[in-house]
């Protein structure tokens, strides 16, 4: 209630609930309330999710996702985090000559869904994610992740797997996970 209370009173945006669910009510329309949506300046989400979209594996997406993130905050917590390597998973840990990781430059999140089910911390992953967000030393924050800062990589996993999100959504919805 308070996050909608302070989105209501500070946002450019209305948020409206029945039966449990969140909608954004914004300039171009209404879309679902999502964790981790972004708002433009101009008051519409950057990444809307329709309203009438089916919500099946958007939930199974956001739990496979949420369960990740825990048991990877776990192993970090527990200070069991380890260097990123080539045994990692290959669509993580080999990149393209511009720096962009395979998997990311096909596209395919299906080896993302395998990691989910499979409880496979990747450390080139979270590496991976690190450098996305653009942190000026990823070195500094590699070394907060092994000291077991999970707090951390709960927010830095959580926007890499955000920006994701509608393609893994997709891959359950046609069945390719």
């Amino acid at each position: 209630m308070t996050t909608k209370a302070r989105i209501n009173e500070f946002g450019p945006v209305r948020i409206t609930q029945t039966k449990g669910h969140w909608f954004v009510n914004h300039p171009g329309g209404q879309c679902l309330y999502e964790d981790g949506m972004t708002i433009g300046a101009d008051g519409v989400p950057t990444n809307p999710v329709p309203v009438d979209r089916d919500k099946k594996p958007a939930k199974k997406a956001a739990k496979l996702v949420k369960k990740y993130i825990d048991g990877f905050c776990e192993m970090i917590r527990a200070k069991k985090l380890e260097n990123p390597s080539g045994g990692d998973c290959w669509h993580c840990c080999m990149k393209t000559k511009s720096g962009e990781a395979l998997g990311d430059c096909t596209g395919d999140v299906s080896h993302l869904i395998d990691h989910f089910e499979e409880n496979y911390f990747v450390p080139s992953l979270l590496a991976n994610a690190i450098l996305e967000q653009g942190y000026t030393s990823p070195g500094f924050i590699w070394g907060a992740l092994q000291n077991g800062d999970d707090d951390l990589a709960r927010r830095i996993l959580r926007n890499y797997f955000g920006k994701r999100r509608q393609k893994l959504i997709d891959a359950m919805r046609g069945g390719e996970a």
